[in-house]
Parts: structure tokens; sequence; C-alpha cells
């Protein structure tokens, strides 16, 4: 099964598991021991307790700003919209293959935004918890079999690579500094 993720430099991971169906994902929920199954009137429901993380801030939302991008001078800069260089973006982009190329599963989903087929986006998610892959088979439109998503098809590729912290990439930095010396 083609599950594209090698074209972005994700080559080692040995089982990649792709649009998955809810139950699939529940089964690997538990397996993974990724949250806990709460008692609820309406039925059993996975939880996950994501820490201190209970949303995205909107203080860590950075765009990349290209120099004499027509796009550059439309977007609202400041506090919820923080420039970043290319190279950084490139930086980071390496990080998170690195990340993700380290792991030994990986899960993929290709989904749709926007119903209207005139103007809906094919976006290819990559995540390292079944529980992510769940969150966003629950909010974006699924395709289906008479109206699949190709391959050449994909818009944006989400890569969710949050295992690889700032602190993890601090670390590994200084310990490259320190082997360089």
């Amino acid at each position: 099964m083609v599950v594209g993720v090698d074209s972005l430099g994700i080559k080692n991971p040995s089982t990649i598991y792709k649009n998955l169906t809810y139950a699939e994902l529940h089964e690997h929920e538990v397996k993974n021991n990724e949250g806990k199954i709460a008692k609820t009137k309406y039925g059993d429901v996975f939880t996950v307790d994501t820490g201190k993380f209970t949303g995205r801030s909107p203080k860590d939302k950075w765009i990349v700003k290209t120099p004499g991008s027509p796009l550059a001078d439309q977007i609202w800069w400041g506090s919820v919209n923080q420039p970043i260089t290319p190279e950084i973006f490139e930086d980071m982009f390496d990080q998170a293959i690195a990340h993700m190329d380290k792991k030994e599963e990986l899960y993929v989903a290709d989904l749709y935004t926007g119903a209207n087929k005139s103007s809906r986006k094919a976006i290819r998610f990559v995540h390292e918890k079944a529980w992510q892959q769940h969150f966003v088979t629950n909010m974006f439109i699924r395709p289906t079999a008479e109206d699949p998503i190709k391959e050449e098809d994909i818009d944006v590729t989400i890569i969710n690579a949050c295992g690889a912290t700032n602190e993890k990439v601090r670390s590994e930095r200084k310990e490259r500094g320190k082997r360089k010396r």
C-alpha cells in the first residue's frame, strides 16, 4: 500500500497504518496505552490526558515569511501570526522528519476539508499516536470508495511530531555541539 511518507524522507518505520476505521483506531489506542476508557451514560469513550497542553496556544502559531512573497503583505503579523524565516522552517521540518523516521509505527490518514467538491482540500495527516489520528478522523471528512483521495490529489501534508519537543531539540543540539568540539 502506498502511504506517501517516503517522499517526505520518512523511510524507517516498519509499520504504517493508513486510514484506519474508528474501531481499529480504538484497538490501537488501547493496545498502545494512550489513554483510558471512561464509562458514560452514552457508552464507553476513550479519553486522553494531554497534561498541561489542553489546546492550541495562540502564541504558538508561526508562519513562514518569505521575503518578496506577495502573500507576506496579506497576513496580519503580530503576536498571533508570528513570522519565521524559511531557514527556521527547514530546520524544524528536518527535525520533525528525523523524529518520525525513528518511530517503528506511524499513522497516516488522507481526509478532506470542506464538503464542497469545488473548494475542498485533501490533507494527509501523519501521526505517531493512534488517538491523534482518531481526533482528525473525527474532525475532517473521510473519503469514500466512490470518491477516494489519490496520491496526486494531496494538497497539504500535516506532520504531528508531538514527541519532538523543544527540550529534546535543545538537548540534541547541545549534545551535537559537544561532539563537534
